[in-house]
C-alpha cells in the first residue's frame, strides 16, 4: 500500500501464538511469524494522542439513520477504528464522505487521513465513501463488511469475520473469524489464526491459516497457501506457479484442461495424483504431513 496509509510497518511485533517449543511444525514456525505482526498493526490503529489534526465540518441529514457529511477533496486514506462493533465500508459513486450512526465521529488529519471512530467505543460504525478510496479499518471485536470496491484495503480484526467485496489490493488479518474475499484485482493477502478463508477472483494470492478450511475460486497469477490445520482447494488460470504446505488437510488443485505443470507432490500419508500431463506451463509444488493431494482438470 502507498504512503498515504502509514502506521502498517510489516511483520514485526508481539506473537499471538504461542505453540511450545519442542512441539512446533516448521510449518507453524512459519504461520507464527507471518501472524507475529497481528498486536502490533491493531495497536498502531490506536495511536496515543494525533497531533495536527483537524475537525471535520459535520452537515447532518435525515436519511433514516444519522448521517454527517465530510466534504473535503484532501482525503487521501479513510481509516476507521473500533474497539468492539461492528464496522461496515459502503464504496459507491460519489464525491463526499457520509459517516453513519449517532456515535461515529471523524477527524481530518494533517497527512489526509480520515480518521473515523466510535465516540462510545462500541457502536456499529458505517462510513459511505468513493469507489477506489484506499482503507484501513482495526477492530478489537466485531465483523468488518466492506461492500462496492474499494482501492487498496488493509484490515485488522482480533475477533470478528472479515468479508470483502471487491478491492484493487488486500492484506487482511483476522486472529478468530472467517475471511471472505469475492474479487480482488491485483494481490491478496491473507493471515488468520484461526477461520475459513474464501477467496473468489483474484490476480495473486497468499493466504496463511494455523486452523481453517482454505479456498480459493479463481487465481489468475501466483498461488500461495500455508496452513497448519485444513483442507485446501485452489483453483487457477495455469499461468502463475502454485505452492501449497499443510501439517494435516487434504489439498486439490484445479487447472483448466490442457495444461501441462511441473507437478511436485510430496505426501508423508496419503496418496499424491495428477491426472494431467507433465509440462513447464506452471509448477505445482504441494508438501502435505496428512492428506492425499490431487492435481485435476477444471
Amino acid at each position: 500500500m502507498q504512503e498515504l496509509c502509514r502506521g502498517w510497518e510489516g511483520d514485526s511485533g508481539l506473537e499471538i501464538l504461542h505453540p511450545s517449543e519442542s512441539a512446533e511444525s516448521p510449518i507453524s514456525r512459519q504461520l507464527r511469524r507471518l501472524l507475529k505482526g497481528f498486536l502490533h498493526d491493531y495497536r498502531q490503529m490506536w495511536p496515543s494522542t494525533q497531533t495536527h489534526a483537524t475537525p471535520v465540518d459535520y452537515t447532518s441529514t435525515a436519511m433514516g439513520t444519522h448521517e454527517m457529511i465530510v466534504s473535503s477533496p484532501n482525503v487521501t486514506c479513510l481509516r476507521v477504528t473500533s474497539r468492539a462493533g461492528r464496522v461496515e465500508i459502503f464504496a459507491e459513486p460519489r464525491a463526499d464522505f457520509a459517516l453513519l450512526g449517532d456515535a461515529t465521529v471523524g477527524e481530518l488529519l494533517a497527512d489526509g487521513t480520515l480518521s473515523v471512530a466510535s465516540a462510545s467505543g462500541s457502536s456499529t460504525i458505517g462510513v459511505r465513501c468513493p469507489v477506489d478510496s484506499n482503507v484501513v479499518v482495526g477492530t478489537g471485536s466485531g465483523n468488518v463488511v466492506v461492500s462496492g470496491r474499494v482501492g487498496d484495503l488493509r484490515a485488522t480484526s482480533s475477533s470478528g469475520s472479515i468479508i470483502v467485496e471487491s478491492a484493487r489490493a488486500t492484506d487482511l488479518r483476522s486472529e478468530s473469524g472467517k475471511v471472505r474475499v469475492a474479487h480482488c484485482e491485483s494481490g491478496c493477502r491473507i493471515l488468520t489464526a484461526s477461520g475459513a478463508v474464501q477467496v473468489g477472483s483474484v490476480a495473486s494470492a497468499e493466504v496463511a491459516t494455523g486452523s481453517g478450511k482454505v479456498d480459493v475460486a479463481s487465481a489468475a497469477g501466483k498461488a500461495r497457501v500455508r496452513t497448519a490445520s485444513g483442507s485446501v482447494d485452489v483453483g487457477a488460470s495455469g499461468q502463475g506457479d502454485i505452492a501449497i504446505e499443510t501439517m494435516s488437510g487434504g489439498v486439490t488443485v484445479r487447472l483448466p484442461a490442457g495444461t501441462r505443470p511441473a507437478a511436485k507432490l510430496y505426501a508423508a500419508s496419503g496418496r499424491t495424483r495428477c491426472e494431467l500431463a507433465q509440462g513447464s506451463d506452471c509448477t505445482v509444488a504441494v508438501r502435505s504431513m496428512d492428506g492425499k493431494i490431487e492435481v485435476i482438470s477444471a
